[in-house]
């Protein structure tokens, strides 16, 4: 049913030396990666989904800015992109944002009268709020466990938080500076993020419960860490530019993940934004910086040592053109099952198809 409603590229096997005829033998394995894009809610004009879980729904963001409050906004294949619920609405606001979700239904995220003014927020899945605090909520484990971060007293410096509905808030800390937020968080109630060292660098962390924060080091000067899955594997950006992806295990540590070619360049720059229990990662590379500077392709890494495959590229090709050369796109989640949620902004396609769009991506191997 999902394949008859998204497009679909297929990469297949070329003959390059086709001589005597020879025994078939077995056919090759084929990939099949679909994509679908999604409309925002009404009034608005751009979209873009953060989350995705293994039912197939989505969250993220529709909005129209100046004039329009920004709302959080959930999607389905077949149903049109509903608001998460409240506080307030589309029409008289406030701002909302739906983060992340997990396969029970569960939403995070956090709402906004005005800039700095922010409130960290779950909705349940008939679409109730509950207000978790000041702050922004970006991840969300299977237990309704969620993680972000808050603007501390008195001077208002950004602080991790994780937040349990049977407990009180509890706050990570630093590595000794004055700053830390919370990226991703695990069944375990592990945390990862990135925090400032006493030297005032941004280092990536991992949070235990039992043993505190530990810092991940960078291979490149600064490292944020965006993922982190059930089995503690790690992944994020070193480096500012250009950015590097890293994947990190207790094992190894950090070790920079391949991008795609970057004019020339066999390391191109890039981010890993999630990782699942397969340690399936998805992010984006930069592809291209002239005529046009800043296109970038939705990757996924099939494997830690997987040479990337560009999603972007494998989808289509619009009017004559390499759909990579023409698009920005960025994969931000992934589920269990390998589900990719992110977002699509084609220039190829006329000025309504340039304003970014929510997508998911699915990969399959057909044998």
């Amino acid at each position: 049913m999902l394949r008859a409603l998204l497009s679909a590229a297929v990469l297949g096997g070329i003959c390059g030396a086709c001589g005597e005829p020879a025994n078939p033998g077995p056919a090759p394995d084929t990939l099949v990666v679909t994509r679908q894009l999604f409309a925002p809610l009404p009034s608005r004009i751009s979209t873009a989904s953060s989350s995705v879980n293994d039912n197939g729904v989505l969250v993220g963001r529709s909005w129209s800015q100046p004039t329009e409050w920004d709302r959080g906004t959930r999607w389905e294949i077949g149903v049109a992109a509903a608001d998460v619920g409240p506080p307030g609405d589309s029409i008289i606001g406030p701002t909302t944002a739906a983060v992340a979700i997990n396969d029970s239904g569960r939403i995070v995220g956090y709402y906004s009268h005005a800039y700095d003014d922010n409130y960290a927020v779950q909705w349940d899945p008939a679409g109730r709020v509950d207000t978790l605090g000041p702050g922004i909520a970006y991840a969300l484990n299977s237990s309704g466990q969620s993680a972000g971060c808050y603007q501390a007293p008195p001077i208002g410096q950004w602080k991790a938080v994780v937040w349990s509905a049977d407990s009180q808030p509890v706050y990570p800390g630093t590595l000794g500076g004055d700053y830390s937020c919370a990226n991703a968080i695990n069944d375990s109630g592990w945390v990862a993020g990135s925090a400032r060292t006493a030297a005032g660098v941004e280092h990536a962390f991992l949070w235990k419960p039992t043993t505190g924060m530990i810092d991940l080091g960078s291979i490149y000067n600064i490292s944020r860490a965006y993922g982190l899955n059930n089995r503690g594997e790690v992944v994020g950006v070193t480096g500012d530019d250009p950015e590097r992806p890293f994947y990190w295990t207790a094992a190894d540590g950090m070790v920079e993940l391949p991008t795609l070619p970057l004019m020339g360049d066999p390391r191109g720059s890039g981010i890993a934004y999630a990782i699942n229990d397969s340690s399936e990662i998805v992010g984006y590379s930069s592809i291209n910086t002239l005529p046009s500077p800043g296109y970038e392709s939705a990757i996924l890494w099939r494997s830690p040592s997987d040479a990337p495959l560009n999603l972007t590229a494998l989808v289509g090709r619009p009017l004559g053109l390499p759909l990579e050369k023409v698009t920005i796109a960025r994969a931000l989640a992934i589920s269990r099952s390998g589900l990719i949620a992110g977002w699509e902004s084609n220039r190829a396609q006329g000025p309504g198809a340039a304003f970014p769009k929510a997508a998911l991506w699915r990969v399959e191997i057909h044998r």
